[in-house]
């Protein structure tokens, strides 16, 4: 390739690695909510729609009979325990108790995303009219 001499690219590079690294918690990766599962029920198999965040689940109310599977991993919730999956892999979850169960989610960045990366990620995301309205859509069901 051809080297880049425009003095304004490299200053919009070193400001973005600089908001990267400089401001690290600015950035949050996507949802935090609590998830109640009633009993006797069964979210269908679906995939998240990127690879670059990674979906934390905390078990805080998990009867025996729930489960999830992540492809063809399937694990139980253990109270007071996470379970750390992409959630871009078909997953699915289930009640089979007959009590509601509770989990904290919430998602991270990939490890694998540089501070730059993370940086343009938020930013488009902030811009998105998409993510807005379901940022809007999360906050109107609290």
């Amino acid at each position: 390739g051809r080297r880049d001499t425009d003095p304004r690219a490299h200053h919009a590079a070193d400001e973005a690695t600089h908001h990267a690294t400089e401001q690290p918690t600015d950035h949050a990766a996507g949802l935090t909510y609590f998830s109640a599962l009633g009993p006797g029920t069964r979210v269908a198999a679906h995939c998240g729609p990127t690879n670059t965040r990674l979906r934390c689940h905390l078990g805080i109310v998990v009867p025996p009979g729930c489960a999830i599977r992540v492809g063809e991993t399937t694990r139980s919730w253990g109270e007071g325990r996470c379970i750390v999956f992409d959630d871009s892999f078909e997953h699915e979850v289930w009640n089979e108790s007959d009590l509601s169960r509770y989990v904290l989610i919430l998602d991270v960045w990939h490890p694998d995303l540089t501070p730059v990366e993370v940086w343009a990620l938020a930013r488009i995301e902030r811009l998105s009219p998409v993510t807005s309205r379901r940022r809007g859509r999360e906050r109107s069901r609290r």
